[in-house]
């Protein structure tokens, strides 16, 4: 699906809009003045996706989350939009130590702030919700089974909202104020979902930045209480959503190697190790 490229013009809005990131499932224009973004969902349910981010951002607000504020929402040729105030501060950084450890503290404070009970659900739900985000080309796939029976342990695990989304583009700072962006993967579910969003997305970024695999800082990573089969889940995730033979890449021994981790470190190891070679296999990020 192709960009457009000139500004797009919201009337009765913050005007002439310049085009700065354009993704395969949206679309993201900043005011000439820079006090507002709009954010053009596509492709994939995008009406739905638009919701979801109002109603994130909406209870962000009601947790005490500084977050973007809702201006306006619509439709346009293009998609369904929201147009949403610009936060202060730029995005985390992972390219030392200190930023690092930075980060994954600026997590641990989004997830204390986020993470509040919803509603009893009935056993297996989070193991079915998870596994209902893979496409239907995953359960022929020799390792289906045992991902299925690994995810039995988020089973038991309180529902609680998530933002769904937590990677170091996404936790703005100014100062002292912490600020989170892009909520329209905000649902509730197992907190491991949120967690294992958030290392994956380290270890990916660290290996990419050139970090091997045996230096990755697993013990700082471990701060986040992360599961193997949570990150196994997310790792298929990943590869299902990129090109269609990448999910074929994932192997028996990987999903062996990832659910049989006792702790978080020993997963975060793990995750480093398959999603290096996955990688090194060509696998875009």
């Amino acid at each position: 699906m192709s960009a457009p490229t000139a500004p797009l013009d919201v009337a009765g809005g913050s005007g002439p809009l310049d085009l700065v990131a354009a993704k395969p499932f949206s679309l993201v224009y900043r005011s000439a003045d820079g006090t507002a973004y709009v954010k053009v969902y596509r492709a994939i349910d995008p009406g739905v996706r638009r919701d979801r981010e109002i109603e994130g951002l909406r209870l962000a607000a009601w947790f005490g989350v500084s977050a973007p504020t809702l201006l306006r929402t619509g439709e346009a040729t293009v998609g369904p939009w929201i147009e949403v105030s610009a936060v202060s501060g730029r995005p985390c950084g992972i390219d030392t130590p200190r930023a690092l450890t930075h980060y994954l503290d600026q997590v641990l404070t989004t997830t204390g702030l986020v993470h509040r009970p919803v509603e009893t659900v009935p056993t297996g739900y989070h193991r079915t919700r998870l596994l209902s985000q893979l496409t239907h080309r995953c359960w022929k796939l020799s390792w289906w089974p045992m991902l299925h029976a690994a995810l039995a342990d988020v089973d038991s695990a309180p529902c609680v909202h998530l933002h769904g989304d937590l990677k170091p583009d996404h936790l703005f700072v100014h100062g002292s104020q912490l600020s989170v962006i892009d909520w329209e993967n905000s649902t509730a579910g197992p907190a491991a979902q949120d967690y294992a969003d958030a290392a994956f997305h380290l270890v990916r970024d660290l290996l990419l930045a050139g970090t091997s695999p045996r230096d990755i800082p697993v013990q700082a990573i471990g701060q986040l209480p992360v599961t193997g089969s949570a990150l196994a889940w997310r790792i298929a995730l990943w590869l299902d959503r990129r090109r269609r033979t990448d999910i074929t890449l994932l192997t028996v021994d990987d999903l062996d190697a990832l659910t049989r981790t006792a702790t978080a470190e020993a997963s975060i190891r793990a995750c480093a190790t398959v999603v290096a070679g996955l990688l090194s296999g060509g696998v875009p990020r």
